[in-house]
């Protein structure tokens, strides 16, 4: 007979299952007693708990996204055509209706794409670099294929309008997607070779530069200026959900069947992606011929490197990219480089990670606007310091705290600033008077540009600090520094106005 019971005494409280021992001949010859301690058993609930609870909020937020879209989908089909049987009914012309609806699928299934890795692929990159290098590897060199991977999506950006002129819109966005599918493969075959992580990284920056910005060429070639803007926001919501849906379902895929067997279904995700693009393209009424003839009347004079060279020599231009966009451009890898080396060492899950990044995500989305227009209209020429500011005083309150809760407070903070940093930056540049004689739609291509290259250097820059072995030391350095460019941009620009 079995027996459970517990007991309190000196060491601790336990509780026990007591087992009887019996000789051949049927008799109790002793007893075999297991003691688990009360608080462990405890704390083991208390994880089943949260796992089942977190297990129901990503199962909710799983439904929300995949039935927000889908809703969008065939609410706005419905709409078209009940519109349509109106105009019929009145005996009105009925136009052809523009599907920005296939914009939203395409753009969404881009996005889930490149975002499905992105709650563990630092994880992967350490690992390779650890298995290739050594454990003692600087932290800069783990961090390399990731900033590579960001710097030539930007660079990709600059030769994406030519490389439509001579093979058309269709054939890079095919092309794009399937680099980017090769480069998941490459991951998949070879997840300890660092050199083969880093050649990885650098096939997919070009597969997504390409993609994602021969996609945007493509919203800004529809026809007619309406159905053009109906394009730009289908696009820009589209982007938000497919990043949140790829950065839960690579999580939740994660957890069951493990980090490496994700990279082949990314690598399908990609040709999914373009099987819709080829499929749905044409609806747009975008032809090829078309879409050339639209790159091909735009100006070749715009970017031209003398000119280039010219508004970037502005002393006004070239501080406010180095001492205002840059360190905010770097803030970013704070949640997606560090965050899932820290959920690494702290035995985090991808899904809690994934939760983070959605929460740091939902101030620009939610709050963005209001943020903005409340900072601008109480802080005036300070504005665009307020969100380095704020990120600086975020990751000192995580480096002198240490823990989860002093993260999650990090990660509200810069998500605060995140929610009104980058919009109110943008417009204090674009009101620049050299922005205005160069032409402020060719100086923010510019602006873009060198956000993308900013943003590059960022999980190199977390990894020197917060990797380092004094963590605290090298924060309060690096968010000192960050003060430093603030108010010494600040100063500057107001004295030479109060020369002027």
């Amino acid at each position: 007979q079995t027996m459970h019971s517990s007991m309190d005494e000196y060491s601790g409280s336990f509780t026990y299952v007591s087992v009887p021992v019996f000789a051949e001949d049927g008799r109790v010859c002793g007893v075999v007693a297991v003691l688990t301690e009360t608080y462990m058993l405890t704390d083991q609930i208390n994880a089943m708990k949260k796992n089942v609870l977190l297990g129901i909020v990503i199962t909710l937020i799983f439904i929300w996204l995949l039935m927000g879209e889908g809703l969008s989908y065939i609410l706005a089909k419905s709409k078209a055509q009940m519109d349509a049987q109106e105009r019929l009914a009145r005996g009105e012309a009925v136009q052809k209706v523009f599907p920005h609806y296939y914009i939203r699928l395409m753009v969404f299934a881009l996005f889930a794409a490149y975002n499905l890795t992105t709650t563990f692929l630092p994880m992967v990159i350490t690992k390779g670099a650890f298995e290739s290098l050594g454990s003692g590897c600087s932290p800069f060199v783990v961090a390399l294929p990731i900033s590579v991977n960001l710097f030539v999506i930007g660079v990709m950006a600059l030769f994406c309008e030519s490389l439509i002129r001579k093979c058309g819109l269709r054939n890079i966005i095919v092309i794009g997607t399937a680099l980017s599918a090769l480069s998941n493969l490459i991951v998949f075959m070879f997840p300890l070779s660092f050199l083969m992580l880093f050649l990885a990284l650098v096939i997919d920056g070009i597969g997504v530069g390409l993609s994602t910005n021969a996609m945007y060429l493509m919203v800004s070639q529809i026809p007619e200026a309406k159905n053009r803007a109906s394009g730009y926001a289908a696009y820009n919501a589209a982007q938000v959900s497919g990043i949140n849906f790829g950065m839960l379902f690579g999580a939740a895929l994660a957890l069951n069947i493990g980090r490496r067997m994700i990279f082949p279904l990314v690598s399908l995700m990609w040709l999914v992606a373009a099987l819709l693009f080829v499929l749905l393209w044409r609806s747009l009424g975008i032809a090829e011929k078309k879409a050339r003839e639209a790159s091909d009347e735009a100006p070749k004079t715009r970017f031209t490197p003398r000119r280039i060279i010219s508004f970037l020599c502005h002393r006004r231009v070239w501080s406010y990219m180095l001492f205002v966009q840059a360190p905010f451009a770097l803030m970013g890898s704070f949640v997606y480089y560090y965050l899932p080396l820290y959920s690494g060492n702290h035995a985090l899950s991808e899904v809690v990670v994934a939760v983070l990044m959605m929460l740091y995500s939902m101030f620009a989305i939610y709050l963005g606007n209001s943020l903005t227009r409340w900072v601008v209209g109480r802080m005036k020429d300070f504005s665009p310091y307020a969100s380095i500011i704020l990120s600086a005083a975020a990751v000192v309150i995580y480096a002198v705290n240490g823990t989860f809760a002093g993260l999650l407070a990090a990660i509200l903070l810069l998500g605060l600033a995140n929610g009104f940093g980058h919009s109110v930056q943008q417009a204090h540049f674009s009101l620049l008077e050299e922005c205005d004689e160069f032409g402020v739609p060719d100086a923010m291509g510019i602006y873009n540009f060198t956000e993308f290259i900013g943003q590059s250097f960022g999980p190199a820059v977390m990894g020197l600090v917060f990797l380092s072995r004094n963590m605290l030391t090298t924060t309060v350095l690096f968010a000192t520094l960050l003060v430093c460019f603030c108010v010494f941009h600040f100063v500057t620009t107001v004295t030479k106005k109060t020369t002027q």
